[in-house]
């Protein structure tokens, strides 16, 4: 895609691994969110690598909204985040949208977990005396466990516009099953989640 930016000061050139990063994101897109931990990987390759910014575009969000413009920023940046705290596995496990809301949990809390199992992350839910697992927690407890630290930091500034977003998400979902996938994550087979992930579709060195 060649096309003069709105100024007209220069023309954007997308790069052969802009490109192929885009068709990568495009085909992962159309898994729906099966492929969100790969999708987050993907697009986690765009922006850490300035693949948008070294083809002429003034940052990567208007190159993604130029090409995606049938995704959410919203959707895109949680997807990158668990991609980028948590391993595949451990995206399958729990799923990725309760792993983007233990993500915004954490900051609230001001927790930094270095354990593998993102399960075995302790939570406050509200009214009650010990905390949880995040593995023994539903979808309900971890966002009144949110929302109360929410309340308590009294900063409206504490959650962005996307965590609000991912909230507004949970609150549609209630009511599903809770992830814990307990069975999966004692099976030999599985490989232990990791709060480290590689990204998709890389180029050679």
């Amino acid at each position: 895609m060649d096309k003069t930016k709105s100024d007209g000061s220069a023309r954007i050139a997308d790069s052969p691994e802009l490109r192929e990063a885009a068709k990568a994101l495009e085909e992962l897109l159309k898994q729906g969110e099966e492929a969100a931990w790969k999708i987050g990987a993907c697009y986690n390759r765009i922006i850490e690598q300035k693949l948008a910014e070294k083809s002429g575009y003034h940052r990567a969000r208007d190159f993604i909204s130029s090409r995606f413009a049938d995704v959410s920023q919203a959707t895109l940046s949680h997807y990158g985040a668990v991609a980028k705290a948590f391993s595949e596995a451990a995206a399958a496990d729990y799923g990725v949208t309760l792993l983007s809301a233990l993500l915004t949990y954490e900051k609230l809390a001001g927790l930094n977990p270095t354990g593998s199992d993102p399960g075995s992350v302790q939570i406050k839910v509200p009214g009650e005396d010990k905390s949880r697992p995040f593995s023994e927690c539903h979808r309900a407890d971890l966002l009144k466990a949110i929302q109360a630290l929410k309340g308590h930091s009294g900063d409206e500034e504490a959650v962005t516009p996307d965590e609000k977003a991912l909230l507004e998400k949970l609150h549609k979902q209630l009511g599903e099953p809770s992830p814990r996938a307990a069975r999966e994550r004692s099976s030999p087979s599985r490989s232990r989640s990791k709060r480290t992930s590689s990204g998709c579709c890389s180029t050679p060195s």
